[in-house]
């Protein structure tokens, strides 16, 4: 069984007094945990500013889990940390699988009450 990363970003956001972290998983990946931080260089790269409008310096920096992004601007810093997480548990994918259960058990009732039908005119 391959093994399923999250490529999360942590943004340090809102006014300067009431800053926040907020979390935004950007895509999952499967595969190895090498894999998994390529495609995180790849959207990191993506969200680097071109041409910086209000941005005096930006830096990135990479660390054991992912990367950290730090934009100095012109009246304080806005930094991101982007990371890699191995996903254990998703109560979104264990709905599908239970949806899934429920659709195969349906689908075999289907059939059996077909067969019966089959059964009894002859065929």
């Amino acid at each position: 069984m391959s093994t399923r990363w999250g490529l999360i970003m942590e943004e340090n956001g809102g006014p300067s007094t009431n800053r926040r972290w907020a979390v935004t998983v950007l895509e999952h990946v499967t595969g190895s945990r090498e894999q998994a931080l390529a495609r995180l260089e790849v959207l990191v790269r993506a969200t680097l500013p071109e041409r910086p409008t209000r941005a005096a310096m930006t830096s990135l920096y990479r660390t054991d889990d992912g990367f950290l992004l730090i934009t100095a601007g012109s009246w304080n810093d806005m930094p991101r940390r982007f990371r890699v997480a191995e996903l254990l548990y998703s109560s979104e994918e264990a709905a599908a699988e239970e949806r899934a259960v429920h659709e195969a058990e349906r689908q075999r009732k289907r059939a059996e009450k077909a067969a019966k039908r089959r059964a009894k005119r002859g065929y």
